[in-house]
């Protein structure tokens, strides 16, 4: 049987990649929420283009500017805060809050007047203008014991 040489490196390429030091395969962890993460947090979300469309400006606000006790996220930590997802005709952009947290019910806004609905993926907007902005309260959930 003959393998490809391209086919060899590439494997070999991928293993390295996914492996420390010791050789040992490092597995992919989300991160959880932490004691140094935010209590509580807005994400705010901003989709252009309308239906099909997957451009998305994404924003977390801690309040820090009125609360300094409060931490603030830098914008390349936003999709460890934010996770948006579409369903298949990408008529519907779902938000969800990042790992250890979860939606403050009833905190769900949209400034630009899309219908809002609540699912287990989180809060989804139907993308039915050319700028859809949702915005929802996200809160620390409790540490197990």
């Amino acid at each position: 049987m003959f393998i490809p040489v391209w086919l060899v490196i590439l494997i070999l390429t991928v293993f390295t990649a996914c492996s420390n030091k010791s050789g040992n395969v490092v597995q992919n962890t989300a991160p959880q929420a932490t004691s140094s993460d935010p209590p509580w947090y807005y994400a705010s979300v901003i989709q252009v283009g309308g239906e099909g469309s997957t451009i998305v400006s994404k924003t977390v606000n801690t309040n820090s500017q009125v609360d300094p006790t409060q931490p603030v996220i830098d914008q390349h930590e936003y999709d460890r805060y934010i996770k948006i997802s579409y369903n298949t005709p990408k008529d519907i952009m779902w938000l969800s809050c990042g790992d250890g947290y979860e939606i403050e019910p009833q905190s769900e806004f949209s400034s630009t007047g899309n219908d809002i609905y609540r699912q287990h993926l989180g809060y989804g907007i139907r993308l039915s203008n050319i700028k859809n902005h949702l915005v929802v309260l996200c809160r620390k959930t409790r540490l197990k014991e």
